[in-house]
């Protein structure tokens, strides 16, 4: 069993380290304290392991979540300490799209839910509560990822609000509807769509995981190369210390990297959700002659930041992997697993 390491008292401490060492401070659901928070970047597989979560985790005979349904498809779960009864103010185990609805904003990123969960969950409770925070969170290859918010945006399918708290206020945020006035979403290229200095897509994985508030937020009164040096940093660094985190292109590692980390099993091993997007992106015009080694060139070159964070990623979870069941990555992943999260999640 890892051990993760807890709350020290007093403090406010909202994520934990993941030590490689064996002990019995174990992740309990049940507890009424233990906390796990999903930072969710868009297009990363992230929405995809969240289902795998709360529908495959074998803890208990039944579902851990109690979820509601439209049209078949899942649009809310209850994912409390105790889903006998889901009294209102139960303390829930997991902070995420599905169990809480976007409640620290959509696709909130690591400053964001840092500024927001504790509050949050003290309303739903109704007091102020002690509880160990275990952030969690998935990468995935930048220039996959980057091209599926791309399809996305082509299609009008991108949820981006205008404005976002961070350091105890409201920032306005661009917006890569500026760089295309006057142009319809289908006409524009993958490479224009990766030129548009105000587009929020653009290094978004080392965006959304590093402390904002070191750089002023969105104010960009920072130097850029320095703003750069520090976003990344900081991002690597709140990779490193949280409870777990996931590589797309590795969900069997990532999968068993989970199980070690939490103390839990589950019930199936990932699964690749949906094969049709490789076939809707032959069949799609828009998708035709956008992507040459120039174009990908170009989408590598304006995220840099996230280039080499992903590396980062993988490095220390190959890392991790290797310390604990001493063997290296297997030739059975599955480096198409995340296609389509977001993309189909609403079809």
């Amino acid at each position: 069993m890892i051990r993760l390491r807890a709350r020290e008292p007093g403090t406010q401490s909202t994520h934990h380290n993941l030590l490689f060492r064996y002990g019995t401070n174990r992740f309990d659901p049940f507890s009424g304290r233990d906390m796990i928070v999903f930072v969710q970047i868009q297009n990363a597989g992230a929405n995809f392991f969240e289902k795998h979560i709360i529908e495959n985790l074998n803890v208990v005979e039944k579902s851990l979540c109690v979820c509601t349904k439209k049209n078949g498809r899942k649009q809310n779960c209850r994912c409390h300490s105790d889903n006998t009864i889901l009294r209102t103010g139960d303390t829930p185990w997991l902070f995420s799209r599905l169990s809480g609805g976007w409640a620290c904003g959509v696709h909130a990123g690591w400053t964001q839910l840092v500024g927001c969960v504790d509050r949050v969950l003290d309303e739903v409770s109704g007091e102020p509560r002690r509880r160990r925070y275990l952030y969690i969170t998935f990468l995935r290859e930048p220039v996959r990822r980057f091209r599926s918010e791309w399809l996305r945006f082509v299609e009008q399918r991108e949820t981006r609000p205008s404005r976002v708290l961070c350091g105890s206020r409201e920032h306005a945020l661009p917006d890569v509807q500026e760089c295309f006035k006057g142009v319809e979403p289908a006409e524009v290229t993958l490479e224009e769509f990766a030129l548009c200095k105000d587009n929020l897509a653009l290094n978004r994985q080392t965006r959304m995981l590093a402390d904002l508030r070191l750089v002023n937020c969105y104010d960009g009164s920072i130097n850029q190369t320095q703003r750069d040096m520090i976003l990344l940093h900081s991002a690597k660094t709140n990779l490193h210390h949280m409870a777990f985190f996931g590589i797309a292109e590795f969900p069997n590692i990532s999968q068993r990297m989970f199980e070690a980390a939490f103390g839990v099993q589950f019930r199936s091993r990932p699964r690749h959700r949906f094969n049709r997007l490789s076939s809707y992106l032959k069949r799609s015009p828009i998708s035709s002659n956008t992507w040459s080694a120039q174009t990908e060139a170009t989408v590598r070159q304006v995220n840099h930041l996230d280039m080499q964070l992903y590396e980062y990623g993988k490095e220390l979870l190959f890392e991790r992997f290797h310390h604990l069941f001493k063997e290296g990555p297997r030739e059975d992943e599955d480096p198409d697993w995340a296609d389509g999260d977001d993309f189909f999640m609403d079809r």
